[in-house]
């Protein structure tokens, strides 16, 4: 399969469209027989993909013409904007989302999509939270604090209330890697899933450098989830000398709402991220240069050598001697 017979396939009618042409459908979002409740308003439960329950990774094409009502499902969830636009509604409020965007939902957030059109091309790419677990995941640690927020999002042990948006509209290698990987699924040739599970680990990784990007974009300068990106950037670019008091100035916040800030959009102290980020660029110097380990020590900012072999193990497992001759024969 190319391109133009993915598009062509994209944008036939497949069975269930056909039938809501045919037969119009109500379109009432909170419509759900058989749900249960939260905060009073009925909420479906998808644990499964059809009748079978997610392995791996499933894509498939959103069925344009009706709307899906609220509901919550047991996998991580993307939606990539192929064509057109597609209106959400999450955790009550109302999220549109144009060509080229996407969004990643995590498991078990209330939300629903009202009704699209013949030009609204929705993919949807559901990923297990098995799938999470593995090594796929693991790939992509270690890039820093802003990759580890991302991941944290997503992964086992946080509170499932979040939701991204990735303005990759401008992003042409997003749209190409994600036409490539849809080829390869709905051709499914020999090796086919592992090439799938090498593309989400490219498009994770490029769509780091869009959440990077974006906390830099004025349609985005008054919400949370960007003044945290900007405060993680910042740390990053300033873990050797920054500390609580400089960098809440640097924002004009007061010390105390700074820390709480950061603690409660994080799950980690102002001083766990610093460290986090030390470590991180220590791991990375030790890799790629045969510095001695004393002066990567001191580049980032630990003078006590025996608490900074102490800090890596904690983080890496194993000594940065050992870590250095691991990655040498990988």
């Amino acid at each position: 399969m190319d391109e133009q017979q993915l598009d062509q396939y994209l944008r036939s009618y497949n069975d269930l469209e056909a039938s809501y042409i045919a037969n119009p459908p109500q379109n009432d979002i909170y419509v759900a027989p058989g749900a249960f409740e939260i905060n009073g308003k009925p909420i479906l439960l998808f644990d499964k993909v059809g009748n079978l329950s997610l392995d791996k990774i499933k894509i498939t094409k959103h069925e344009r013409f009706a709307a899906v009502p609220m509901h919550v499902h047991t996998w991580v969830e993307i939606n990539y904007i192929y064509s057109g636009s597609c209106t959400q509604i999450i955790n009550e409020e109302t999220v549109v989302l144009t060509e080229g965007q996407l969004i990643l939902i995590d498991t078990q957030v209330p939300h629903a999509i009202l009704p699209t059109g013949e030009n609204d091309i929705v993919i949807n790419i559901l990923l297990s939270k098995d799938m999470l677990r593995t090594a796929f995941l693991s790939r992509l640690s270690n890039k820093g604090i802003i990759a580890d927020f991302l991941i944290n999002a997503i992964s086992k042990g946080r509170n499932h209330d979040h939701y991204i948006i990735f303005h990759s509209q401008e992003n042409k290698k997003i749209s190409r890697l994600i036409k490539e990987m849809l080829c390869e699924y709905f051709d499914q040739t020999a090796y086919f899933d592992e090439i799938i599970e090498s593309y989400m680990v490219i498009i994770f990784t490029e769509l780091l450098r869009v959440f990077r990007y974006d906390a830099h974009q004025p349609h985005a300068q008054t919400t949370n989830e960007t003044s945290l990106i900007q405060i993680l950037q910042y740390i990053e670019s300033h873990y050797e000398d920054c500390t609580l008091a400089s960098a809440a100035a640097h924002f004009n916040y007061s010390t105390s709402y700074f820390s709480t800030f950061i603690k409660k959009h994080t799950g980690k102290t102002f001083n766990e991220l610093v460290r986090t980020q030390k470590l991180t660029h220590a791991g990375l110097l030790i890799t790629q240069t045969s510095e001695p380990i004393y002066e990567i020590a001191r580049q980032v900012g630990y003078d006590n050598l025996t608490f900074f072999y102490k800090k890596f193990k904690q983080v890496y497992g194993m000594s940065p001697q050992e870590y250095r001759l691991k990655r040498m024969y990988q």
